[in-house]
Parts: C-alpha cells; structure tokens; sequence
C-alpha cells in the first residue's frame, strides 16, 4: 500500500468588510483616481459644449450680419419714394 493522502490545506480567512467612511457634509469625496486610466478628451463636460454652442452661434450671426451689411447698398437720394394710390372706389383694398 502506498502512503496516505496528504490533507488538503485549510481555505484563507476572507478579510473583515470594508466600512465607508461617512461623507463630511461640506465637502464631497475626492473622485477615485486609478492607475493607468486616464480620461479621454472626447468625453466632454456638458457645460464646455453648451459654451461650444454658444460660440458657434455667435459667430454665425456675426457671419450674417457681414453678409447682409455687404449685400445692402445704401439708398439712394434720388430713388423715389412710392406714394400710395387712391383707391377708386372708397373703402376699397388695391392689390
């Protein structure tokens, strides 16, 4: 016969629960900063694209608002002023 079974080990005790900590009520936790990891820049605070926005739309109507100071000649002194006409009939809309 052959040498008795060795016997298995005994398992590790698990380790004691992690309590958290109660927050202070004045300030709130630090965010968890892990090794390695690093934010990426595409991933963007809404506030950063609210003001994003906002500059598009600025810049637009500045865009505009050159166009249509280009666009407009300043009115002339002799172009006439169109007076209204005299309907026929009293009480009448001109087309």
């Amino acid at each position: 016969m052959g040498p008795p079974p060795t016997p298995a080990p005994a398992p590790a005790p698990a380790p004691p629960p992690i309590q958290p900590r109660p927050r202070s009520p004045e300030r709130p936790a630090p965010a968890q900063i892990i090794a390695g990891v690093r934010r990426s820049n595409r991933q963007r605070q809404p506030a950063d694209r609210n003001r994003d926005y906002q500059r598009v739309l600025d810049e637009e109507a500045a865009r505009k608002a050159q166009r249509h100071d280009v666009r407009e000649p300043e009115p002339d002194a002799e172009t006439p002023d169109f007076q209204e006409e005299v309907p026929d009939i009293p009480g009448a809309f001109s087309a």
